[in-house]
């Protein structure tokens, strides 16, 4: 018996759960011997006993059995929701996820208001791409401890962590009328509102925050997500005052004088004062990269094992991959991805994603496990993938990863998803390389972003690695000029919507804008009226970075 998602099971369902998956499993004769060898000395033992050895089992790498001795010890001692939740955690890493679900959903039918089951239920829930339902969890949670601030902060990380702004503003909001003054929450909810574009409100409440005195070491991006929430004209301004303070405070912890410096920089640029940016941002990089180490012969080597590799065998379809089609687009940063995505979007049928990192993830995990060319591995990713992509809310037809970086994964996207359209983003190479130097990337996929030889490097391989792609897969593949995209926006994303067999429909730069979060650096830029402003930029910056006319060369250059 399969216990199915959202089914609410009793204890008698939990016993014959129990009864299947121990005769299912002990039939596999080594693991019954294992499961002998590790209950034996546990016959006469306490609950303690079996948690811990369940647990020294699943350290070792051996899941089920652990899941079978936790079931075991649930099954003696019923009343003990520590050992109940151990078990659906352990069900959970053996991919057993309907019934760690049906465990923990038994937890609280008894004890409804147990808060570590009901996070763990929502936790394992998001782990299977179904959020909604884990931020209903979490959002019910909430309400029955009231609007405390330790209670909403949780509930803002939940939501922040499954890409759910609006419903961070909402428990954010209803903490402050509550009388709630503590300078976090205003600091959660101006980062939620600068994720879906409501500037005004964003830079209310991050000011609000600073005023308060919020300890930046715990925050440190503040400030600088501040600055991406409008383009400033004054040098003065109080604003660009206090990134200068932030900065020049010696005091200040590297992460908070690197945010301030970011900060200060983009108020440079902004008021044209591009001597002052490149200076700040040179020793901000130069602090960034005490922190956060690029390997470029490492990337160089990806680079060349990904084209040596054989491609990936196809394996079966995924059933549910029937109905609806995943589009990949890609390039460098700052390339035009998340225009193109913020536009596409507001078509009816598509559902824009963001920036995913399961691929990425995905990937490493086959390779890492040398199941790469294993089928089933293989079928098991694509099902993890796709329940991400489409996730729990409203249904549509094309579904965008916007993950610049999953360049570097298109071999594995056609095995997965022959189906699957990519986009991919191309921009003059210097206007590249300018607007990632001058940005602020956390993810260590970036690390590349503060020197421009290693952003030259990246370029090169980028360059390589499309050209193997187009080479060897059987993937449709269209190119987007970042400089045709802003020229011609309503040509470009005709091309687009014709590539992708979307039907007729508004996806003119005109078009209105549907609520979307956008959690990357170009938040502010991909809500602003499409525009030629940034064709042609490096050219301002060529007098104070001489590297990028000896680093860069266009391709029809060379």
């Amino acid at each position: 018996m399969t216990i199915p998602p959202g089914a609410s099971a009793d204890g008698a369902a939990i016993d014959v759960l129990h009864a299947r998956l121990a005769s299912e499993w002990l039939a596999n004769g080594a693991r019954r011997a294992a499961f002998e060898r590790a209950v034996a000395p546990l016959r006469a033992a306490a609950w303690p006993a079996w948690l811990a050895e369940a647990r020294a089992h699943a350290t070792a790498g051996a899941p089920a059995i652990a899941a079978m001795l936790l079931g075991e010890a649930a099954m003696r001692w019923p009343s003990s929701i520590e050992l109940r939740l151990a078990w659906s955690q352990s069900l959970q890493r053996a991919q057993r996820i309907d019934e760690a679900l049906a465990v923990l959903r038994d937890v609280l039918r008894t004890h409804p208001h147990h808060e570590p089951a009901t996070l763990a239920l929502a936790y394992q829930l998001r782990q299977c791409g179904r959020i909604e339902a884990a931020c209903d969890l979490v959002s019910a949670l909430w309400e029955r401890q009231g609007c405390g601030v330790e209670a909403t902060l949780k509930a803002a990380t939940f939501f922040d962590e499954c890409r759910r702004p609006r419903r961070t503003i909402v428990v954010c909001e209803r903490a402050l009328a509550a009388g709630s003054a503590d300078p976090r929450i205003h600091a959660a909810l101006g980062d939620a509102a600068t994720t879906l574009g409501v500037f005004a409100e964003a830079r209310m409440h991050l000011r609000a925050a600073l005023d308060a005195g919020i300890a930046l070491e715990d925050w440190s991006g503040l400030l600088l997500r501040l600055a991406t929430t409008q383009r400033y004209d004054d040098p003065q301004h109080p604003d660009v005052v206090r990134f200068r303070h932030a900065w020049s405070d010696a005091v200040c912890a590297p992460p908070v004088r690197i945010g301030a410096g970011f900060a200060l920089a983009k108020a440079c640029l902004d008021v044209g004062q591009i001597a002052e940016a490149v200076a700040v941002l040179r020793q901000a990089h130069a602090m960034q990269r005490g922190l956060q180490a690029w390997d470029p012969v490492a990337a160089d080597a990806f680079v060349a094992a990904q084209i040596a590799a054989p491609l990936p065998p196809r394996p079966e379809p995924v059933p549910a991959a029937a109905d609806f089609v995943p589009v990949f687009v890609v390039g460098l940063p700052r390339t035009g991805t998340s225009l193109v995505e913020e536009r596409l979007s507001r078509h009816p049928q598509v559902r824009g994603r963001g920036e995913l990192d399961w691929l990425p993830f995905l990937a490493h995990e086959l390779s890492a496990r040398r199941r790469s060319g294993d089928p089933e591995a293989l079928r098991q990713a694509a099902a993890t993938y796709l329940a991400h992509l489409r996730q729990d809310d409203a249904p549509a037809r094309w579904y965008i990863d916007k993950n610049p970086h999953n360049f570097r994964h298109l071999g594995l996207i056609a095995a997965l998803f022959p189906d699957a359209r990519v986009i991919h983003c191309v921009r003059d190479r210097r206007d590249t390389a300018v607007s990632i130097w001058t940005q602020y990337f956390a993810h260590p996929d970036a690390g590349y972003a503060g020197d421009l030889r290693d952003i030259a490097a990246v370029g090169r391989g980028h360059d390589r690695l499309m050209r193997h792609w187009r080479e060897s897969l059987d993937l449709p593949i269209l190119e987007i000029a970042y400089e045709r995209l802003v020229e011609d926006p309503d040509a470009t994303l005709g091309t687009v919507a014709a590539f992708l067999g979307l039907p007729e429909h508004a996806v003119r730069a005109d078009a209105d804008v549907p609520e979307t979060a956008i959690g990357t650096a170009s938040a502010w830029q991909a809500r602003q009226p499409v525009h030629r402003g940034s064709v042609g930029r490096w050219r301002q910056f060529e007098p104070f970075l001489p590297e990028l006319a000896t680093l860069f060369v266009e391709p029809d250059d060379r």
